[in-house]
């Protein structure tokens, strides 16, 4: 396969280590913090593939740390003007 598509699928692996190289030090950082404040519950938010990589994040943090994850609805607060009660909980957004 010569199509664009092709060159960009025999690049995933590069482009995975290239992002966790460029990523460890903001993922050693989130993994202290996790351990320091112990929250009760995460809760991430994103649009569009960014709401992918949430879900996967969610998958991801409940599994390893046994702590609950919800998606937000981004609209909540972008369209609705609502907030969230959030106390003792983590927010990581994905954009």
């Amino acid at each position: 396969m010569s199509t664009f598509m092709a060159k960009e699928i025999k690049e995933i692996p590069n482009v995975i280590e290239a992002q966790h190289e460029a990523n460890a030090p903001q993922l050693i950082e989130l993994s202290e913090y996790l351990k320091k404040t112990d929250p009760w519950h995460i809760v991430t938010l994103g649009r569009g593939s960014s709401f992918n990589a949430s879900n996967y994040a969610k998958y991801i943090f409940e599994e390893s740390l046994g702590v609950p994850v919800t998606v937000a609805a981004p609209s909540l607060a972008s369209i609705y003007d609502k907030g969230l009660k959030l106390k003792n909980s983590l927010l990581i957004v994905t954009f």
